[in-house]
């Protein structure tokens, strides 16, 4: 996972644990000369898993670039982490760092093994078992053969064929008509939003393992059970609930029958396409109607009296779609909602909500709902009647993905750490920090990275910022200190990736010329165009690609809303950075000007094509001012 773990993430997160683990118990095999069978023994074993997990790591590696689909969850990472922290959790209460003298530790360590010869017994038991299971995983031959073999499913699928019948399997699940060319367009008619894709680009930032919490959690198996069951999972921004959002909607879609239907939408602050209540009443509509013969032909009778004219992207009455749904949703026994990200439908919020919350409501009813956002008043006081769970991420999803982080950083040579224990200093502060915010890990780990050294990170884990605004605000502070330049080319690149409304036009070719443009300018300097790379680096932990590659955008919501707040409570340093949709849009609207009235344009009559054509190739900037800009 870019953002999280994927599956070669996850195990590289066991193997920092692992190795962190093998070093505090080797200490005490140092320190006795003739240590007890119990110190050598239980030493050994975390050595060998270890070592395992080193193998399963390269293993895992080579297949990550194989192309594949699959929502295996993959238990076995999970309980070896447990056990893991079972053995760390126990040294942690004999922790002797504290000591500072080596004379002393070494005395303590003598003197107490804080293991009884049960407990080491019962580790050494429950290791033996993950070195089997994960010494098989070691042995696959593709990536689906390896997330079978660290599930806890019997069905063995590691070939291609067992992939096609997994993707054949969620198809129909979710499909379960017959469509011909007629019965496409009227679901066309309703498909305002292209939930598969949001589905499939979250799924992707999910490691099969993280979220096991709360999709086995007693709260969750609940709402499956239950009839009419309500559900809100709330969070603090940066918790991952749109990832977890995500397991949802597997474990959702593993329930699925002829009689069990499921439909879900993310919305997102993005797309403002996502965030309208028609658009997603159209989409729920729509994937019910896609499960069921009944479903469908109300769908149809809906289309051909609101639409008889049969227009394309036809805009549905809200009030009119909520009877529709009420009617797609009765033919089936349990029909189950599932809507990420209502918090991001900016002034849509409270109608969104309102009109959701009224789907499963009467006696009759067969919806069932869940709902994920952050802990507004205005979410709150609406869902009063909704059973509530905080979705904060825990503390073993966190050091899996700090581990990892440690580990992929490390090879990649972007973090090098001389002291091994800094390891171990480092994922046990930013577990703590974190307060359940993956969002903050990450920039905290960007952070880590850029300082020279292991003296430095030690004392920047002794003062990290509280929360993510702080983290932001640091982050434009030390761009502050960076040369003229380089400052203006951050906020260039803010103020042009924020203002963008999500329109597939604006690349990241588009974007980097757009950055090099100077209102002084006459004619366009080749030698002032970025690459990519530049604006990641100089914008490190606000901006990422897209997850198609094809674009720059703003790493998180809360970015987006930190730059907007910027105001006079903040240091007047980092003011220059605040975005500002009034005020920009006439900064943009003069580089267009600027732009378009380079002498490169100029023309003593009609451009031939070839001309227009070669013109959009060496300027792409160009053809997006004329069509999008002005």
């Amino acid at each position: 996972m870019t953002d999280l773990l994927s599956v070669s993430a996850s195990i590289s997160g066991l193997v920092t644990l692992a190795d962190i683990v093998f070093r505090r118990t080797y200490k005490y095999v140092k320190a006795v000369k003739k240590a007890s069978k119990d110190i050598t023994a239980l030493s050994t074993e975390i050595g060998a898993l270890y070592g395992i997990l080193s193998n399963l790591q390269m293993v895992s590696r080579q297949l990550e670039d194989e192309i594949f689909e699959s929502t295996t969850r993959v238990h076995h990472i999970h309980s070896c982490y447990q056990t893991l922290e079972e053995v760390k959790h126990i040294l942690d209460k004999d922790d002797t760092s504290s000591l500072h003298d080596q004379r002393l530790e070494t005395v303590k360590r003598k003197l107490r093994w804080p293991f009884t010869s049960s407990e080491v017994k019962n580790l050494i038991a429950e290791i033996e078992r993950h070195k089997t299971t994960l010494g098989l995983a070691s042995n696959v031959v593709c990536m689906s053969g390896l997330l079978q073999a660290l599930s806890r499913q019997d069905q063995i699928r590691d070939t291609i064929e067992g992939v096609r019948t997994e993707l054949k399997e969620r198809h129909e699940a979710e499909t379960r008509i017959t469509i011909n060319k007629e019965r496409k367009e009227i679901l066309n008619s309703f498909a305002k939003i292209d939930c598969r894709s949001n589905h499939g680009m979250s799924r992707k930032l999910r490691s099969p393992g993280t979220g096991l919490w709360l999709t086995e959690g007693q709260d969750f198996k609940k709402w499956l059970e239950t009839k009419n069951a309500r559900l809100w999972l709330y969070g603090i921004p940066g918790a991952g609930k749109t990832v977890l959002a995500s397991s949802v909607i597997e474990e959702a879609l593993r329930t699925s029958n002829s009689s069990t239907a499921v439909a879900y939408s993310y919305c997102d602050y993005k797309d403002t396409t996502t965030q309208d209540l028609s658009n997603i009443l159209c989409s729920l509509a729509q994937q019910f109607a896609k499960q069921d013969e009944e479903s469908f032909a109300k769908l149809r009778e809906f289309y051909e009296t609101y639409n008889p004219e049969h227009q394309r992207g036809f805009k549905y009455d809200s009030e009119a779609l909520l009877g529709l749904l009420r009617a797609v949703t009765m033919p089936f026994d349990c029909a189950m909602i599932i809507v990420d990200g209502l918090d991001e439908c900016g002034i849509n919020v409270p109608l969104v909500v309102d009109s959701l919350i009224a789907l499963n409501d009467g006696e009759n009813t067969t919806v069932k709902t869940v709902f994920l956002s952050r802990d507004e008043i205005e979410i709150r006081e609406r869902l009063g009647n909704y059973t509530k769970v905080s979705i904060a991420a825990r503390s073993s999803d966190l050091r899996l993905y700090v581990g990892a982080e440690i580990d992929l950083r490390t090879r990649k040579k972007r973090l090098r750490i001389k002291d091994q224990s800094l390891k171990e200093h480092m994922l046990e502060r930013l577990v703590e920090g974190a307060e359940g915010m993956f969002r903050w890990v990450t920039c905290q780990m960007d952070s880590m990275c850029e300082l020279p050294n292991d003296a430095a990170r030690r004392k920047a884990l002794g003062s990290l910022p509280p929360d993510l605004n702080s983290t932001y605000e640091r982050i434009l502070d030390r761009v502050n200190q960076k040369n003229p330049e380089t400052q203006k080319l951050v906020q260039r690149a803010l103020r042009w990736i924020a203002n963008d409304d999500g329109r597939t036009s604006f690349t990241i070719e588009v974007l980097c010329e757009a950055v090099s443009i100077d209102f002084r300018s006459t004619r366009q300097n080749y030698d002032a165009i970025l690459d990519e790379f530049e604006i990641l680096h100089w914008c490190s932990s606000v901006v990422r690609k897209s997850t198609d590659g094809n674009k720059l955008e703003l790493s998180h919501f809360t970015v987006k809303e930190f730059l907007t707040h910027i105001g006079s409570s903040q240091d007047t340093s980092i003011r220059a950075y605040r975005t500002d949709p009034g005020r920009d849009e006439l900064i943009l609207a003069k580089v267009f000007l600027t732009y378009l009235n380079f002498e490169d344009f100029d023309q003593g009559g009609p451009s031939s094509r070839d001309i227009v054509f070669r013109r959009f190739q060496n300027y792409p900037f160009r053809r997006y001012a004329i069509n999008d800009g002005v």
